[in-house]
């Protein structure tokens, strides 16, 4: 059983702006809407998986 999470309202000037406010948070994220949002969240997650993939380590 998941434990009650807290609720939040955020706002920003664009849907990948407004996940990636959210993803700082570095927790699990539940997005109940809109798609437009979710559509972000996997297009931020693209982005840094190859960035990740072209990354050299130091």
């Amino acid at each position: 059983m998941r434990r009650p999470h807290p609720v939040g309202t955020l706002g920003s000037w664009s849907w990948p702006s407004l996940a990636a406010a959210i993803a700082r948070f570095d927790t699990e994220i539940d997005v109940v809407g809109p798609a437009e949002l979710v559509d972000a969240f996997g297009h931020l997650a693209r982005r840094f998986a190859r960035t990740a993939a072209s990354a050299t380590p130091a």
